[in-house]
């Protein structure tokens, strides 16, 4: 395979992952409204962030909303695992076309 097709290939694979991706993020963007201040706290103090300059940087901003969401608090509970429980939002639905029902059986099947 020369170089130029490797190219081409990439270029392909990444022109049918952009969607994908945007899906991901429009249901993570959906689910850290479902965070509270605790679980942001929590996030935090994992991450060793100081102050709320921190925040600024884009990156470290969206490490807070992940650990937040997938770390589990005392309890052993994740807030993600509560949104996917609680359903997807409406809008996620018209947006992705996915249900709740699909995503919960992809999620199981990982």
């Amino acid at each position: 395979m020369t170089e130029q097709s490797k190219a081409s290939a990439r270029e392909a694979v990444l022109a049918r992952y952009h969607p994908i991706r945007g899906s991901i993020q429009a249901v993570l963007r959906e689910a850290v409204t479902h965070c509270r201040k605790p679980d942001f706290d929590r996030a935090a103090k994992h991450l060793g962030l100081m102050d709320e300059a921190q925040l600024d940087d884009e990156q470290v901003a969206s490490m807070l909303a992940d650990v937040a969401l997938f770390e589990p608090n005392q309890r052993g509970r994740r807030v993600y695992d509560g949104f996917l429980q609680k359903g997807l939002c409406w809008r996620l639905n018209g947006e992705s076309g996915w249900s709740t029902r699909r995503l919960r059986h992809l999620l199981r099947r990982g």
